[in-house]
């Protein structure tokens, strides 16, 4: 109890002990006027450095009647220029991808690898979601069941499966799905248009206080775009019958961009047969649209809908020995008859607004209707010698949620910068005939082995302190997270319901030599859930396996 006493003490008390001079500013882009993260600021006299938060402000203490700095971020102009005002909004212009524009300095929300993001995300060619996976360093992706499967994750040494190990979100809906018929946090990114995509951020490691369930790897997050700079189209093609059309249009003026309103209309659609000698026949349709109003000078309300559907046939696994004895080339198959099904609706609804100076909020809802359908056949004729193996895997959902976050920044003397942020997470999981069987070659049901509806809840809160100190940046937070766990099993008597609580503390340390080495030190717990399913079978054992960092 006492270190709620102590954060809210922190969060709400007035700096009373500051410089006497101090310039506030804001960063934005030149095209789209999108507040810019991340930028650094330098005090050229002083050799005081500071970045700008997630709405493109920045504070920046210094003597005399003036103060020159210079600006620089990656893929924008550097500029050099004097600030006198107590208040400077200051536009960049895009520009190359300079290296020289990097600047390392201790950031207050630990995301030290952003510019790096920015630099890839910018350079290499990204044509798919899986291209946004891969700018990862040290994650990799497999692929199996055919293109219309979540790809197979593996980060930094964990063989994450779907996303057991790996916290993936977009425009902070989370995509792990808890419970799922393929796999414990299942993460379909195929929804997301890479076109789209601004920015990304990642962490490695349980050491994040924000990031929760299924934060043992590490986590990635993705950012779409506010604001178009401008209307696309875009057909591609290559081998394999594969081809592509993208669509991007801004639906509201130039006059509308100026006064804070803006929309944007997006669609992709995709098919490719494979190299596969059975064709995959996968194709994909996505819908994408956001738009963005300013209800007042403090408060930005941003909706985003968001759709996507996919049918594939997979020629999937086959035997080593099939090949060897010529029976099948490498890319050959055995059963024709695996593939599916899968779409999803999602919307999302946040809204950020200034409650002081020095004090911000931001409240999000979102919802996504979800439907997977899935045939496929690892062991052939070896358990049924008539019938043969083949499984399929079902389900339907219905999935709600809602993230708050609020944030005080406060500025002391000699370029002290102390960030407290306080945020309360809720989901509900409600699972429609989430099944496995036994299947003909007609997907009529032979058997069920798993079938019955699930209704999956959790809670989260957490506390994250952030201090920067010259070249030193301290954290510390802890996170708390309730689940439970309801399953109704339709083949067996009703078994009783489970729920947990875990405790997250963490403890991180930055200090950043200069402007090209920095050194760190992270601690933390995190866990990841497991499935309901077996959740209520093993009589609550092994709920949340903890994991250290």
């Amino acid at each position: 109890m006492k270190i709620f006493i102590i954060f809210f003490c922190i969060l709400f008390i007035s700096v009373c002990s500051f410089s006497q001079n101090r310039i506030n500013g804001k960063i934005v882009d030149q095209i789209t006027n999108e507040p810019l993260e991340s930028v650094a600021v330098t005090a050229i006299k002083s050799g005081r450095v500071t970045t700008t938060d997630e709405q493109g402000n920045f504070k920046i203490d210094f003597t005399g009647d003036s103060c020159q700095v210079n600006i620089s971020m990656i893929g924008y102009h550097p500029r050099s220029t004097w600030l006198t005002h107590r208040f400077s909004d200051i536009r960049l212009e895009r520009g190359p991808v300079d290296l020289k524009e990097i600047v390392i300095t201790p950031q207050v929300n630990m995301s030290s690898m952003h510019n790096l993001s920015a630099i890839d995300l910018h350079l290499r060619p990204v044509n798919s979601s899986q291209d946004l996976m891969r700018l990862v360093p040290g994650l990799f992706l497999g692929e199996h069941h055919g293109g219309g499967i979540a790809e197979h994750i593996f980060f930094r040494g964990f063989d994450a499966d779907h996303g057991t190990d790996v916290n993936v979100s977009v425009d902070d809906m989370p995509l792990n799905l808890v419970s799922h018929a393929h796999g414990q946090g299942f993460s379909d990114l195929h929804f997301l248009i890479p076109e789209l995509v601004t920015r990304y951020e990642f962490g490695k490691g349980p050491y994040y206080a924000d990031h929760g369930d299924f934060t043992t790897a590490g986590y990635v997050a993705f950012h779409t775009a506010d604001v178009l700079d401008k209307s696309t189209v875009k057909i591609e093609g290559g081998q394999f019958n594969t081809g592509r059309i993208l669509g991007m249009f801004n639906l509201l003026s130039n006059k509308a961009k100026q006064r804070g309103e803006s929309a944007y209309l997006a669609g992709e659609g995709a098919y490719t047969d494979g190299p596969f000698d059975f064709p995959q026949h996968f194709s994909r349709v996505n819908l994408f649209g956001k738009y963005n109003v300013n209800l007042s000078q403090k408060e930005k309300l941003t909706v985003t809908l968001s759709s996507f559907t996919s049918k594939w046939r997979s020629s999937g696994g086959i035997p080593e020995r099939a090949v060897d004895e010529g029976l099948i080339g490498r890319f050959g198959y055995i059963d024709s008859l695996q593939g599916g099904n899968t779409n999803r609706a999602n919307v999302i609804a946040k809204l950020s607004s200034s409650l002081a100076d020095n004090l911000s909020m931001e409240n999000q809802i979102y919802y996504s209707r979800y439907h997977f359908d899935h045939h496929y056949d690892d062991t052939f004729f070896a358990d049924d010698s008539i019938n043969g193996d083949r499984m399929k895997q079902h389900e339907d959902r219905d999935l709600f949620g809602y993230n708050g976050k609020i944030t005080h920044h406060a500025w002391f003397k000699n370029n002290v910068e102390l960030v407290s942020s306080a945020g309360l997470g809720w989901q509900l999981n409600k699972i429609y005939n989430s099944e496995l069987s036994h299947t003909d070659a007609n997907y009529k049901e032979l058997e069920y082995l798993q079938l019955g509806n699930i209704d999956e809840m959790s809670t989260n809160g957490y506390i994250d302190e952030n201090i920067k100190v010259g070249k030193w940046l301290l954290n510390g937070g802890i996170r708390l997270d309730y689940l439970y766990f309801n399953y109704d099993d339709k083949l067996n008597p009703k078994m009783p319901s489970r729920s947990k609580v875990i405790a997250s503390p963490k403890v991180n340390i930055e200090y950043t030599a200069n402007s090209t080495v920095q050194f760190y030190l992270k601690t933390g717990k995190g866990f990841h859930s497991n499935d309901a399913k077996v959740v209520v079978a093993n009589d609550g054992h092994e709920v949340l396996p903890a994991a250290y960092g």
